[in-house]
C-alpha cells in the first residue's frame, strides 16, 4: 500500500511533509459549494496537534490554511469561528482536517483505509494542473519545447502582466 500513487489513494499520499509559510494544494474536492476542491491553493499558517488515543504520540489533527482566493474556504471557516476568536486565530484562514478514503485491493480478505490530510506541498505546478486558475504571479520556463497552446494557457494564467515572467535564452536577431 505504500508504493500506490495517489490516483489510486483517491488523492490522500501516503506522507506530508508540513512546513509553516510553505504552499499547499488540495487535493480532492472536500467541499465544492465552499471552493475547497482539487487545485485549490493557498500557504500553509498553522497547525494544531493533538494525541492519538492508543499510543499518546503526538500528531498533526487540523491545518490552517490562507487560500489565494479569498472566498475559497469562506464557509467552513465560519464554521470554527468560535474556536478561531477564542484562540486569536485569523479568521481569514481555513481549518483543514484529514478525511479517510477507502483504498481498493486486490484482495477481498481486508479493506484498507487511508486517513490524511487532503493537501500536498504546491511551490510550483503543471501547465495542465494550472488550467482554470488565475495567479498573481507565474513563472514559465521557454528554455524547453512547447506547444502554442500550451504556451497560451500558460501565459493566460496571469491576473496582470507584470506578475508574468518568463524565462529563456535571448538569441538577439542578426544585425540587417
Amino acid at each position: 500500500m505504500k508504493n500506490l500513487k495517489t490516483t489510486e489513494t483517491y488523492g490522500l499520499p501516503l506522507k506530508i511533509d508540513l512546513k509553516v509559510g510553505a504552499k499547499f494544494m488540495m487535493t480532492v474536492n472536500s467541499d465544492t459549494e465552499d471552493g475547497l476542491v482539487n487545485g485549490a491553493c493557498g500557504q500553509l499558517i498553522k497547525i494544531d496537534y493533538g494525541k492519538l488515543q492508543k499510543t499518546n504520540e503526538t500528531v498533526p489533527c487540523r491545518r490552517w490554511i490562507k487560500f489565494n482566493e479569498e472566498k475559497t474556504g469562506k464557509k467552513t471557516g465560519a464554521n470554527f469561528q468560535s474556536v478561531m476568536q477564542n484562540r486569536n486565530i485569523d479568521l481569514t484562514l481555513t481549518p483543514i482536517e484529514s478525511i479517510i478514503r477507502q483504498i481498493n485491493t486486490r484482495s477481498t480478505n481486508f479493506k484498507v483505509e487511508r486517513k490524511q490530510f487532503p493537501v500536498v506541498p504546491c511551490e510550483a505546478m503543471t501547465i495542465y494542473k494550472s488550467q482554470g486558475g488565475t495567479y498573481e504571479k507565474i513563472v514559465v520556463n521557454l528554455k524547453k519545447g512547447m506547444t502554442r497552446s500550451e504556451l497560451h494557457v500558460a501565459c493566460s494564467r496571469s491576473t496582470k502582466a507584470i506578475g508574468l515572467y518568463l524565462i529563456a535564452d535571448f538569441v538577439p536577431p542578426k544585425p540587417p
